[in-house]
C-alpha cells in the first residue's frame, strides 16, 4: 500500500480461512499486525490510495469487504446478487473503484462496474481476470475458454467502449494447458523490438513473465 502516517501496510489472503492477515512494515522489518474475519473464500484484495482501505473480494459470499488497516476492522461491505461473484478488486490513483463480476448464469454476461454504478457487460464465457492503463482509462479483461480479452474503453458511455479482442488474431500460445514449456509465437512482432509476456496460471497467480524476442521462442514456466 501507500504510506499510511508514516507507515506501510500489507494485506494478504488466505484462501479458504475467512480472514485477511495485515502486517505493517516497521523500518523495514514486516511485523504480523493480526487477522480480520471476512467473507468466505477471500481471493483479489486491493488498496484504494483515496480511501486508505483495502477492499477483498470474498466469493462465497459474493460481497466486497473494506478494511481500515489503521482501526484494524471491517469498515462496510458491498453485497451483490448470488448469481454474481466479484473475482477481482481495482483502484485508480484517484480511488475509482473497477469490480469484475463473473456471472453464474450462462444466459447473463459478465460485468465490469465502475463506482458502483456504471455497468459495462462482457462476454458470457468465464471471465477470470482484469487489469487497469497506468491512466485509468482502459481495463482489459481476459476470457477463459474464449481466446479473447475485452478491452473497455472507460471514458465511454454504455457499451459501446467495449471491444472484443480475438487473441488468436495476436498471438499463439501453447501447448494449453501446459505443465513445463510454453511456446509463444507473436503474430504481429516486430524483429528489432521485443514483447513482455506475462503468464498467468487457472488460480490467477502470475507465474513467469519475459520478452519475446522472437516467433516461437520457448518460455520455461516450471523454473
Amino acid at each position: 500500500s501507500d504510506p499510511i502516517d508514516g507507515k506501510i501496510y500489507a494485506a494478504v489472503t488466505l484462501k479458504n480461512n475467512s480472514e485477511v492477515f495485515i502486517i505493517e512494515d516497521i523500518l523495514g522489518n514486516p511485523v504480523p499486525f493480526g487477522a480480520i474475519s471476512v467473507g468466505g473464500n477471500p481471493t483479489r484484495i486491493a488498496y484504494n490510495p483515496a480511501t486508505q482501505e483495502f477492499a477483498v473480494c470474498s466469493n462465497d459470499d459474493n460481497r466486497i469487504d473494506y478494511i481500515d488497516p489503521l482501526n484494524f476492522e471491517v469498515v462496510r461491505n458491498q453485497s451483490f446478487p448470488s448469481y454474481m461473484t466479484p473475482l477481482s478488486v481495482e483502484f485508480s490513483t484517484d480511488g475509482t473503484e473497477f469490480v469484475l463480476l463473473q456471472s453464474s448464469d450462462e444466459n447473463y454476461p459478465n460485468l465490469l462496474q465502475v463506482d458502483g454504478s456504471e455497468i459495462f457487460e462482457l462476454g458470457i464465457a468465464p471471465a477470470h481476470y482484469f487489469d487497469l492503463s497506468p491512466d485509468g482509462r482502459y481495463a482489459a479483461v481476459a476470457s477463459l475458454h474464449e481466446d479473447a480479452v475485452y478491452l473497455v474503453d472507460l471514458e465511454s458511455t454504455s457499451n459501446r467502449g467495449v471491444h472484443r479482442i480475438s487473441t488468436n488474431e495476436i498471438f499463439q500460445v501453447g501447448p494449453n494447458p501446459c505443465q513445463d514449456v510454453v511456446r509463444i509465437k507473436d503474430l504481429n512482432v516486430v524483429p528489432w523490438e521485443a514483447t513482455s509476456f506475462t503468464v498467468i496460471n487457472a488460480e490467477g497467480k502470475r507465474v513467469r513473465s519475459a520478452e519475446l524476442k522472437e516467433n516461437g521462442q520457448e518460455m520455461n514456466i516450471d523454473q
